[in-house]
């Protein structure tokens, strides 16, 4: 498994040749997400709370655009086109391209991503949360709530738990939860949540105007 991470990224991207994770999530059509890190003890107007947008389509591709990040005056975005991935900044147009020699390579997104963490959690990726809604091992129940009742699905693993949040009737996310002895360590928020019928042109590429590198 290789690893790629971007600074300030909340969502590393992996390219990943072996094990059931990797090859689990492979959405049939892409899907577009708006999410937002409101995990406890990050401040209100960090970088870090700052909407990210994650592209997926099947096991192999991927993208995540950051917002630009004043502090380090960078704008990071990463894509995935296996076996190739991209780390690129927008501000500077400059970029780094690795290759995964591995059979079969593929892309993995943990909403979760601690290495530490359970691998049925681990398995619970960005695009695929329909699927575990679904699966037979998730639970469900019904919350009321004043801006309407919601139902909990949610999964436990010794003192973790993981629970996804829908409104009753609908299965796209509204929130993702992560708990350690019923404590909430790490909250990710959807603004948005899209199944596309069709792929823009580019989307798992670098953008033309950008120099890349390989590494030596």
């Amino acid at each position: 498994m290789r690893r790629f991470t971007l600074p300030g990224l909340a969502i590393p991207l992996l390219l990943a040749s072996t094990g059931a994770l990797a090859a689990d999530c492979a959405p049939a059509k892409l899907v577009r997400m708006v999410t937002q890190n409101s995990s406890p003890g990050i401040p209100a107007d960090s970088f870090a709370r700052q909407p990210k947008v994650t592209w997926r389509m099947g096991n192999g591709q991927a993208r995540v655009e950051e917002r630009h990040d004043p502090s380090d005056n960078v704008q990071m975005l990463s894509i995935i086109d296996v076996p190739r991935a991209w780390q690129i900044d927008l501000v500077s147009k400059s970029g780094e391209m690795m290759v995964d020699d591995s059979d079969p390579p593929t892309a993995s997104l943990p909403v979760f991503s601690e290495e530490t963490l359970p691998a049925e959690i681990l398995a619970v990726e960005y695009g695929c949360e329909r699927q575990f809604i679904q699966d037979a091992g998730t639970t469900h129940d019904r919350s009321e709530m004043k801006a309407g009742d919601v139902i909990k699905h949610s999964i436990r693993s010794g003192r973790w738990k993981f629970t996804i949040v829908t409104r009753e009737g609908s299965d796209v996310p509204m929130l993702a939860v992560l708990s350690q002895d019923d404590k909430v360590v790490g909250a990710v928020r959807y603004l948005s949540y899209e199944t596309l019928e069709s792929t823009p042109a580019g989307l798992f590429a670098p953008p033309p105007d950008v120099s890349i590198t390989s590494p030596k």
